[in-house]
């Protein structure tokens, strides 16, 4: 069977080839991954041929420098509450809900080192899918945005459960219900950030990373991934809750203002 190529390039991300390193790089228009089938399956056809390659030892991530915005995640917000039928607004939270989960299994189940670059503005699922990495590695401008919690919905489920798996229930309830944003500095101090560095360093020293990590035999790292990964079924449940949630939220703000 040909194996899908690596080095890829759309509106929704792009991935190039450094070294013995793949570095997948996604846009503006991510948020297509959640709603397109055809963006979701380039994505994963991208990451089965970096997992499958021989001559590719690990994988950096970076989020896009153009933040998508509020504004489009309000549009998406709109698109579920304009579905006449509560069995539409079911379908499209299925949906989303069923991306997440595969990109997190995805994720998880990854047999490479992985180091997440951050710049700018972050949303909670990209935080969420950077604790299936080894390093998270962030610039001074990086700031965490809450815009579940200013919609007034609850928070994304792999960011809850990561966050509760790190820092502990106190500690996580009190950051899931602040509508505050978090800066690279809190999230350091925190211990969501592995380090802070420059923007002209981010991508180097994400490589410098992979680098030292591949250095140890490839089976060693595998079975190191394996041990420190959560269980997926908690996961799962975690992800299914905080979406069926997430529709009754919905039903009771569109109650009030009908």
């Amino acid at each position: 069977m040909k194996m899908a190529p690596i080095e890829f390039d759309s509106d929704v991300f792009s991935c190039v080839r450094k070294d013995e390193f793949a570095i997948l790089s996604f846009k503006e228009a991510a948020l297509k991954i959640s709603t397109t089938i055809g963006a979701k399956e380039e994505l994963f056809s991208v990451l089965s041929a970096i997992e499958e390659s021989t001559s590719v030892k690990g994988l950096m991530v970076i989020n896009s420098e153009q933040y998508p915005g509020e504004a489009k995640r309000l549009r998406l917000f709109e698109e579920i509450i304009r579905c006449e039928s509560n069995e539409g607004k079911k379908h499209i939270i299925a949906k989303i809900n069923a991306m997440h989960s595969q990109i997190m299994h995805t994720m998880v189940n990854f047999d490479k080192p992985i180091v997440i670059g951050m710049h700018g503005k972050i949303e909670s699922f990209f935080m969420g899918i950077s604790f299936a990495a080894e390093y998270r590695i962030a610039t001074p401008d990086t700031v965490l945005v809450r815009i579940n919690t200013k919609l007034g919905l609850p928070p994304d489920g792999v960011f809850a459960f990561f966050l509760i798996r790190n820092l502990g229930q106190i500690k996580a309830i009190d950051l899931l219900l602040s509508k505050s944003a978090i800066n690279a500095s809190e999230a350091f101090d925190l211990g969501l950030l592995t380090e802070i560095v420059n923007e002209n360093e981010l991508q180097n020293r994400c490589l410098e990373k992979l680098k030292r990590i591949c250095e140890l035999p490839s089976y060693l790292i595998s079975a190191t991934r394996r041990l420190v990964q959560p269980e997926l079924n908690d996961l799962n449940n975690f992800i299914n809750r905080s979406y069926q949630d997430y529709y009754m939220n919905l039903m009771v703000m569109q109650q009030k203002s009908e």
